[in-house]
């Protein structure tokens, strides 16, 4: 590890220091990523748990700032909409803030407040959205918080699109969107 002088004369040679966690990504220039999930930086640690599902899923993050639901894997850009889904359960930034997606629609699944495209989504396929804090697991189970489980969100969502084929000869899913990962994992996202 370089300190002060000779960080700097190392910068000036072109030496990069090896992150302090073995396998920790970096860039090609050798820089270490600059990425935050729900509103914390992402340790080395982190940062090399995300190369791996990166890998897995055969998508990269850019640098940015992304929000992350641990209970249901879902995730997106920060202050913007769900923009896909990732396993359930990574150890990525901090806790979720109510406010990572934008909010403002009074609708909190598992206490993120919804984008208003998440709830025009919710909409156009059941017809309505209503106000209130809710839960949702990873397997689509939901609920009202501290209630029992209500439905399947996945389920619902096969019904409302006609059937497990996407009705009228579409796909089962959607196959375009930064963070879409189901001809890997087959978890995929509902269109907006």
């Amino acid at each position: 590890m370089f300190c002060g002088a000779a960080e700097a004369q190392a910068k000036k040679r072109g030496i990069v220091e090896p992150p302090a966690y073995p396998g920790a990504p970096v860039d090609a220039a050798g820089a270490r990523r600059s990425l935050s999930f729900n509103g914390s930086p992402l340790s080395d640690e982190q940062q090399y748990l995300l190369a791996q599902v990166e890998a897995r899923i055969g998508f990269r993050f850019p640098d940015g700032a992304y929000w992350y639901d641990t209970k249901t894997g879902a995730a997106g850009a920060w202050g913007g909409p769900m923009g896909g889904v990732m396993p359930a359960g990574l150890n990525l930034g901090g806790p979720m803030p109510p406010n990572c997606s934008g909010g403002g629609t009074g609708i909190f699944v598992n206490g993120r407040e919804l984008h208003p495209k998440d709830v025009a989504a919710i909409q156009r396929m059941f017809g309505y959205a209503i106000p209130g804090r809710y839960f949702m697991d990873a397997q689509g189970n939901l609920g009202v918080e501290g209630g029992p489980v209500l439905a399947n969100l996945y389920e619902l969502a096969q019904r409302a699109l006609g059937g497990a084929g996407g009705g009228q000869g579409q796909s089962p899913a959607p196959r375009g969107g930064i963070l879409n990962t189901y001809d890997k994992t087959g978890a995929y996202v509902i269109p907006h």
